[in-house]
This record gives structure tokens, sequence and C-alpha cells, in this order.
């Protein structure tokens, strides 16, 4: 039973009893508890947080190669540089597509399976783009890349985050969120240069190879399940887990309404290339086809 206190309005949410148990509000906002003290943050969710920047600097790779090559690949297949700028972006709304399914299926059979599945996916559509043609290259992004390897890593490894913080989960989701920005800055130049010097179907294959390899080691080696206390919240047992009740839901159907949103919003660029890490490489200019 839950009995109201009889004070003033300035004083309702001061202090509530529920069941004999009384909870009071700090003056931050803050819910004190029998356990409001115990927390799911520990030493291991700062591992989980770097071994997913650590995924991320690779997933968020992969697409980049099409726009630092996009003059040698229109050129050895003979179409218009549009068609590599098609392929990044078919990578980039594969991913968010993706994410609509991939979020249930990563609730039903593990976090683990699903990032090592969508790591061979990106390995896959690398190896398979740098060996065939245009519609290897557009099938290998948009479906491998995007659709099947972005879609499992990229939002899936955000909310899997998002459940092993409660205190800094802000902190922890704006650190791998960094991933992205750190794969613009660290890969381009490294892959410009494997272009020079040995061109982009060898370089294109060898990141496929590597990126495949780290983040299948990285998902099985250091992704762990979540805390007992976020399982028992999530199976609607508050008891287990009081110090969490209070915080906002977001799970993996909170992540699903975020990802149609941004589609959404993308679509309506309607742009070969809108990735904020390929706008970078991209040149503004139009140049003479």
């Amino acid at each position: 039973m839950i009995r109201w206190p009889r004070r003033g309005y300035q004083h309702f949410w001061s202090s509530v009893e529920v069941d004999g148990v009384a909870l009071s509000a700090t003056a931050k906002g803050t819910v004190d508890s029998p356990a409001a003290d115990a927390s799911v943050e520990t030493r291991a969710s700062w591992v989980a947080a770097g071994v997913v920047l650590f995924i991320f600097t690779f997933s968020y790779g992969a697409p980049l190669i099409a726009p630092v090559a996009l003059k040698a690949i229109a050129a050895d297949l003979g179409t218009t540089r549009s068609v590599p700028a098609l392929a990044n972006a078919l990578a980039w709304l594969g991913s968010g597509a993706g994410a609509l399914a991939f979020g249930w299926i990563a609730e039903r059979f593990g976090i683990r399976r699903t990032a090592v599945f969508g790591a061979i996916m990106i390995g896959a559509g690398l190896a398979l783009a740098s060996k065939g043609g245009t519609w290897e290259l557009l099938i290998g992004h948009g479906v491998l890349i995007g659709l099947l390897g972005g879609g499992a890593t990229n939002v899936p490894l955000i909310i899997y985050i998002s459940r092993w913080f409660d205190r800094r989960r802000g902190s922890a989701v704006a650190l791998i969120s960094c991933g992205q920005y750190i794969a613009g800055v660290l890969w381009p130049p490294l892959i410009a240069l494997g272009i020079e010097h040995l061109g982009w179907r060898p370089t294109m294959l060898m990141f496929g190879v590597a990126s495949g390899v780290c983040m299948v080691l990285a998902a099985l080696l250091f992704l762990r399940p979540v805390p007992d206390s976020v399982r028992a919240l999530d199976e609607g047992d508050a008891h287990r887990a009081p110090a969490l009740a209070m915080s906002p839901p977001f799970g993996f159907r909170a992540a699903l309404h975020c990802r149609v949103l941004l589609l959404r919003n993308r679509w309506r660029c309607r742009r070969p290339i809108w990735s904020p890490s390929a706008a970078i490489l991209a040149s503004p200019r139009r140049e003479a086809r």
C-alpha cells in the first residue's frame, strides 16, 4: 500500500511510504531507499565500455574505404564517382535499418553472438566488395557491412553498455560514441597510404580481414552478460534491483525508436554521403568526371 504525506504541495514528493518502507527525496531530486547506495557500476563496466569503443573503431571504419578510394574505385570500375559514394550511403542506411531487427535478436540470443555475427558480416562485406564489380561493391556495403554488420553491432552495443551503468550512463555512452570519430581520424590516412602502395582492392581486403578478426576476438573474450541486478529489473523484479528501479527505462526497444527517428531525418537529406566522418573526406566541389 502506498501512503502519501498529508502536507502542502511543496512537500508532496518529499516523502512517500510504500508497504511500510519510507522513501524520501533529497534536495538534488534523487531517491533514498534501503538499497539506494547499490550500483551496478564496477571496474568491469568501464572495461566493457573500452571493449565496445575498440569494436566501434573498426565497425565505423569499414565504410570509410569507399569515400577515401572514391577516385580509384570509379576509375577501376569504369563508373562515375557516385557509385562508391552510393555504396557508402547504403552502408549507413543498411546499418540503421538492420538495427530494427537486431535489437530483438540481441535480446533473444545475447549480445556476444550478435556482435560476433556482425563482425563476420563486416569482414565478409569488405572481402566481397574488394573482389567484384559494381554490384558486389553495392551489395557488400549495403547488405553485409550495413544491414547485417552495422545493424548487429552499433545500436545493440550502445544499449548493452547502457545496462552496465546507472550513475555515469551518459558519460559511458558518450565515450563509446567517440568510436566513430576515432575511426574518422585514425583510418583514412592509413587507408590512403595502402591505396597508394597496394591499390584499393588489397587495402579493402586486408582491412576486412583485420577488422573481422579483431572484432570477433574482442567480442568473444570480453563481452560478458550484464549484471544480475539489471536482468532482474528487466524481468520486472524491482526488489532485487531497488537502486535501478528509479532510473529511466532504456532498453533495446527504446533504441529502435531512436533509430526510426534517425532514419527519417537522414532520408530527408537524401545525399550520397551524409555520415559526419565521410563528409569530412568527401570534397564539396563538383569535379569533372
